[in-house]
């Protein structure tokens, strides 16, 4: 298992242990992109989404094409929390996920277009993952002081535990955890999962 991994149970999704951040990966065919629908333009098509609380449910659909916040590209996007402090008073975690078929003996470059909107009162956390063989492999975590300017591009290769000799199924997971007074979401847009070139 490589320096850029956490390794996991699927169990017991580790929240709260800092994650590893891989940018400027090597290029990617990307036209061959595994994620079906990753730029959310037909809503949630191919993509599940999922939601639990302690207090009120979420007042937002999780892939929505509402204001008042905007999409990378197009009119869709995934908005994951921000409804405490202004909102349904919240507390729980809302997800997004998509389970894909990885190709035998190829690695693969996951990316996406990230905005971690203006901090609020409250704490927000985002975990990025990917599942398969009984194991859950954390890619990414953020939270509310990882706040940026706008959407900027996530490139992560994948590792050498998500290359298998065999087709497998593996489970692409973003999910939000907010406390019930944290008003300000994570937006997410154009996600993408390609084979590295010559990489058999």
């Amino acid at each position: 298992m490589g320096n850029n991994l956490w390794k996991f149970a699927t169990a017991a999704t580790a929240l709260g242990v800092a994650g590893f951040l891989l940018v400027d990966a090597p290029s990617a065919e990307a036209a061959s992109n595994v994620i079906r629908n990753g730029g959310f333009e037909d809503g949630s098509s191919g993509w599940t989404s999922a939601w639990s609380s302690i207090g009120a449910a979420p007042y937002h659909s999780a892939i929505n094409n509402t204001l008042p916040f905007r999409p990378h590209i197009g009119a869709w996007k995934a908005e994951l929390g921000g409804d405490g402090l202004g909102g349904e008073g919240f507390n729980g975690q809302q997800s997004v996920s998509q389970t894909v078929t990885l190709e035998p003996k190829t690695r693969y470059i996951f990316s996406y277009w990230l905005y971690v909107t203006p901090r609020t009162a409250g704490f927000r956390e985002l975990e990025v993952t990917a599942s398969a063989g009984g194991h859950t492999y954390r890619l990414d975590y953020r939270t509310n002081k990882d706040v940026n300017s706008g959407y900027q591009k996530v490139n992560i290769q994948l590792p050498q535990d998500l290359v298998f000799t065999t087709e497998q199924r593996v489970r692409f997971s973003f999910t939000a955890v907010e406390d019930a007074v944290n008003g300000s979401p994570f937006l997410l847009d154009d996600v993408s999962l390609s084979p590295v070139a010559n990489s058999r």
